[in-house]
């Protein structure tokens, strides 16, 4: 009881829960870090992000990387991973507005 927890459930204060819906995992939350942190790059979107491009596509830092969903929750952070590994990040935003966000985080 007063633990963060991830679940399933969404983004609540409090919930009840039992049999499947109990799936739960206790955040161990890392001073410094808002507890925000695990709905985004500590959460599902950073994992995927993770496991997809270091595992999955066992990027190599010699490796050039295109993501054509760099607005997105998962795109965004594959991005700031490989413009920290990378010798080029690219992206193909849809728009102007993400068109501007893509920029801003110095992508080509």
């Amino acid at each position: 009881m007063g633990d963060h927890v991830l679940s399933m459930a969404g983004w609540r204060e409090w919930f009840v829960a039992s049999g499947p819906e109990l799936m739960v995992q206790k955040i161990e939350q890392i001073p410094g870090v808002g507890i925000q942190s695990y709905l985004g790059s500590l959460g599902m979107p950073g994992m995927t992000a993770y496991a997809g491009l270091l595992r999955i596509a066992e990027f190599k830092p010699e490796d050039s990387v295109f993501v054509s969903a760099a607005s997105g929750a998962v795109g965004a952070i594959v991005c700031q991973i490989a413009k920290a590994k990378a010798r080029s990040a690219w992206s193909a935003p849809p728009g102007r507005t993400k068109m501007r966000l893509s920029e801003r985080n110095r992508l080509r």
